[in-house]
């Protein structure tokens, strides 16, 4: 008799577990807070690094990303009224960088469309041009580089 009043009162624990609300989990990744002073609008963020370039709501959600080929990592990105994406990126890994010193900043500025297909690239690779990480479209439509 004991065994079956212990069986019932474990069947019944379970089943209150089972019904009872799961606690609710801090969240630890993404958008943390959407207050109402934010700036109403995009995010344009690439990891340090990495090979995509994302475009992110208020909310947190991916709305768009460029996958940017033959680079070992997109430096900075710049999206422009047309939806074109303009980044500086490292070199690519079909040109041979063994003669140059490994602290020089090679690289190339980009423009991709919105479907990602490269529209023009200016490479800065040898003894007399290269560029540093940072760039600025002018109102103009030049690109000032540093």
């Amino acid at each position: 008799m004991l065994f079956s009043i212990s069986r019932k009162l474990l069947i019944l624990l379970v089943l209150m577990l089972a019904a009872a609300p799961a606690p609710a989990q801090e969240r630890t990744v993404g958008v943390m807070v959407n207050a109402d002073g934010a700036y109403d609008g995009y995010v344009l963020f690439t990891p340090i690094g990495d090979e995509s370039v994302y475009l992110m709501d208020n909310d947190g959600r991916i709305i768009h990303t460029w996958h940017i080929e033959e680079t070992p990592g997109v430096i900075e990105a710049h999206l422009l009224e047309n939806g074109h994406l303009i980044v500086t990126a490292r070199p690519r890994d079909s040109i041979d960088t063994s003669l140059m010193p490994s602290n020089r900043p090679d690289g190339s500025i980009r423009e991709y469309t919105w479907a990602g297909e490269l529209v023009w690239e200016h490479q800065f690779i040898g003894a007399e041009t290269h560029q540093h990480h940072g760039i600025d479209i002018m109102p103009d439509g030049n690109i000032l580089v540093i």
